[in-house]
């Protein structure tokens, strides 16, 4: 199953790349393009630090530029293959509890957060 994941992660890496490369192509910078893929990325980070069980002062719409995304991108994808590189079978199984950006608590498997 943890290849499963690794396989997902290069996806998402090979896709949101393919996006980034695109959008820089644009003769005017699109600010709802970047306004959604700073969404996508914040969100990418927010989960992560919910996987790792950090807690967070971040919002899924913080506005990012361009450039920063472009950065965060990077990070994330190096952040997401490290995590996933040392994950156990038995660690996608684990119960994790977190709170949403309106406060309210859930748990999900680390399988179902990955997953998303």
């Amino acid at each position: 199953m943890k290849k499963h994941y690794t396989l997902l992660f290069e996806y998402e890496k090979w896709a949101t790349g393919r996006v980034l490369d695109a959008m820089k192509q644009l003769p005017v910078q699109d600010e709802k393009c970047v306004e959604w893929m700073a969404h996508i990325l914040m969100a990418q980070l927010i989960w992560y630090s919910r996987s790792n069980n950090k807690q967070i002062n971040y919002t899924p719409w913080e506005k990012k530029t361009f450039d920063e995304c472009l950065k965060m991108y990077a990070e994330l994808s190096d952040l997401w293959f490290a995590y996933c590189n040392n994950l156990t079978e038995e660690d996608l199984g684990k119960t994790l509890n977190y709170t949403n950006s309106k406060g309210e608590k859930f748990q999900n498997t680390l399988q179902d957060i990955l997953t998303h």
